[in-house]
């Protein structure tokens, strides 16, 4: 039952891009609040919040409040985000089966 959980909610990060890139961002810088993420990935603070917000409520990000600033970051030891962010850097990686093929 778990495992159909889990697919479903990794499929619901890939499926939408601008939920990946957000998740990317704070993976790779591990932390920010959420005029930051707006601003450096150019998406309306409402739909970061939104997004960051369900990632809150499913356990992958943690907010941690600063007087009156949210902060997200990752939460690094759930199962579930270390599956998305192995699948983040693969798609990081080149892929040299594919530029081998180009070349041809």
């Amino acid at each position: 039952m778990e495992s159909s959980v889990r697919k479903s909610f990794i499929e619901k990060i890939l499926d939408s891009r601008t939920r990946y890139r957000i998740l990317k961002y704070l993976l790779k810088k591990g932390g920010a609040n959420i005029n930051k993420i707006a601003e450096e990935l150019n998406i309306t603070y409402p739909l970061v919040k939104r997004y960051l917000e369900e990632m809150v409520s499913i356990g992958i990000i943690e907010e941690i409040r600063l007087g009156r600033t949210r902060y997200f970051t990752p939460v690094w030891t759930d199962p579930r985000l270390k599956i998305l962010k192995e699948i983040i850097e693969s798609e990081e990686k080149p892929h040299y089966e594919d530029l081998e093929e180009l070349n041809e």
